[in-house]
């Protein structure tokens, strides 16, 4: 008798081998890879039809609370949304118009104004001076035995500032007049776009998901480019008000320059900074009144970055210094002074988009300060 009790036969389970999965990891690497690059690619050379949209889509977010309201008012939406867009269009226009002629009268004056600055900043040239004069006493050695010889001369002259920005007027009236109409649509269209997007998703319990994070969305990317557009505006305030009472002409121009260049936090500042440090230096005769300037300038932006700013926005809408500095180099390097001024917004955007969606929420961490 045989006592043997019969097993089941289990076959083994087929396993992939490592060198095949290394293989899928690189193939996944590199198809990420070229993805990321095709992306790049197509927001380099689709920027003059992607920054009106971008650019729409901000102003949107910044200016449909205020259409809304209206529209509780008992204003209807295309009427509300012509009245704002009127009303901002008039009050940057009044202020381009009110700042065209200080503004003109800076550029016509900057090569004398350049010829001043390095007067004044000769005591601290005489060092690299004393330099410049022996380099000069070797050439003028090593050139000794060809003083025969003619010494052709030549210059390249490019085109004047005035040619150049006359240049890109059209490109930059078509770009507005693009972002114009596009806003007023957006404006004009209110929730219907959300709720075209959500009429497309087939279950319940997802459409109702996607309300929320469409309205979440909504608000916080508003509440954060409002928050942000006036503290910036509080900040060239304060500091046209500042300089006017130090003395300095055209304070209304430097602090329109503030406000603007604070979009870009950090390298925004440092260049407000070294600017009107050549203002003071122009202005003012001796030292201590010319760097007064840039003080007043610095410390109301470390009083509004370090203090104000982490405060009315707090913790959950604030970013990583390290993550916007990466942001406004690619946007920088990709669209030029737009993109580098438009990096902090779209970035905070990406992070609100990223904390309302499950999967991305270790990227918002990675981009919370």
């Amino acid at each position: 008798m045989n006592d043997a009790v019969e097993r089941p036969i289990v076959e083994p389970v087929a396993q992939q081998p490592p060198a095949a999965s290394a293989a899928v990891d690189i193939r996944s690497a590199m198809l990420t890879g070229i993805f990321v690059m095709l992306v790049f690619y197509t927001l380099y050379f689709a920027a003059s039809v992607l920054m009106p949209i971008i650019l729409a889509l901000l102003f949107n977010f910044l200016l449909a609370p205020v259409v809304r309201l209206l529209n509780r008012l008992g204003i209807p939406r295309t009427v509300g949304a012509a009245l704002v867009l009127i009303v901002t269009l008039g009050a940057l226009f009044g202020a381009m118009s009110l700042l065209a002629t200080p503004a003109e009268e800076w550029i016509r004056t900057a090569p004398q104004n350049f010829h001043k600055i390095e007067e004044k900043l000769r005591l601290l040239r005489q060092p690299i001076e004393k330099i410049q004069r022996a380099t000069e006493q070797i050439e003028q050695a090593t050139t000794a035995g060809n003083k025969d010889q003619p010494t052709q001369k030549v210059e390249l002259q490019g085109p004047s500032l005035t040619s150049t920005l006359l240049s890109g007027t059209p490109g930059i009236l078509a770009t507005t007049g693009v972002v114009i109409v596009l806003l007023y649509f957006l404006l004009a269209s209110g929730d219907s776009l959300r709720r075209k997007v959500v009429s497309v998703i087939p279950r319940l319990q997802d459409k109702k998901r996607a309300v929320e994070i469409l309205r979440d969305l909504e608000q916080d990317i508003s509440y954060y480019l409002l928050t942000v557009t006036l503290l910036n505006l509080s900040l060239g305030a304060c500091a046209g008000i500042g300089l006017y009472l130090s003395g300095v002409p055209n304070a209304l121009l430097w602090g329109a320059m503030v406000a603007l260049s604070n979009f870009a936090p950090y390298v925004g500042a440092v260049a407000s900074v070294i600017i009107l440090a050549a203002v003071g230096l122009l202005t003012f005769d001796t030292l201590g009144q010319a760097l007064l300037v840039p003080g007043i300038v610095a410390a109301l932006a470390i009083v509004e970055g370090q203090i104000v700013t982490p405060v009315i926005l707090g913790q959950r809408l604030s970013l990583n210094p390290v993550a916007i500095f990466i942001a406004m180099l690619l946007w920088g390097w990709l669209w030029g002074i737009p993109g580098a001024l438009l990096a902090v917004p779209l970035l905070a955007s990406f992070k609100i988009v990223c904390e309302k969606l499950e999967p991305l929420q270790s990227v918002a961490m990675f981009l919370a300060p």
